[in-house]
């Protein structure tokens, strides 16, 4: 299977919708955000799938809906922050498509999110403590994307020429 698929990865926060959304439109390709796609089937937001089936359960659905997006045809696909943290989504990901992690600072992460209130992650907790934990513990995972984007103090488009730039090339 060739890379068809431009797949974002990253914490919470780094872009990866907005930059999806900008990179397909740009490249006239056909945009698809996972979390999206979860709240449509479950018909349930995330934070109200979490508590009614727990994070595995929300993991096994998400694996669910990579396995089929990666079918699809050649599109942007803007993931959950968690998707690392499932090898079998990797391996969907990295078999079908060139993946991009958005890499932002702790800092850049939490004034993103702050009025955020549809991260079940960070529900009752500092979000700078949760994010930095969370950095650390999938940091290796998010780094075995075939390019690393630092996004810190860049413009959605300056972000999105740079990873269009990066897809041609290699594709």
């Amino acid at each position: 299977m060739s890379k068809k698929h431009i797949v974002l990865v990253g914490l919470m926060g780094s872009g990866k919708s907005v930059i999806g959304r900008y990179l397909a439109r740009s490249l006239q390709l056909a945009f698809t955000d996972t979390d999206e796609v979860i709240v449509d089937r479950e018909a349930m937001s995330i934070p109200e799938i979490f508590e009614k089936a727990g994070e595995e359960g929300f993991r096994k659905v998400e694996s669910e809906v990579i396995a089929n997006v990666v079918l699809s045809k050649p599109r942007v696909i803007a993931t959950g922050g968690g998707v690392v943290t499932q090898p079998k989504n990797l391996e969907y990901l990295r078999d079908s498509g060139r993946i991009y992690y958005l890499k932002a600072s702790v800092n850049c992460l939490a004034e993103r999110i702050q009025q955020d209130h549809n991260r079940p992650l960070l529900k009752n907790a500092d979000p700078y403590e949760v994010l930095q934990k969370l950095l650390v513990e999938r940091s290796s995972l998010y780094e075995e994307a075939d390019k690393i984007i630092k996004v810190d103090g860049k413009t959605v488009e300056e972000i999105s020429n740079s990873i269009a730039q990066d897809f041609s090339q290699t594709s």
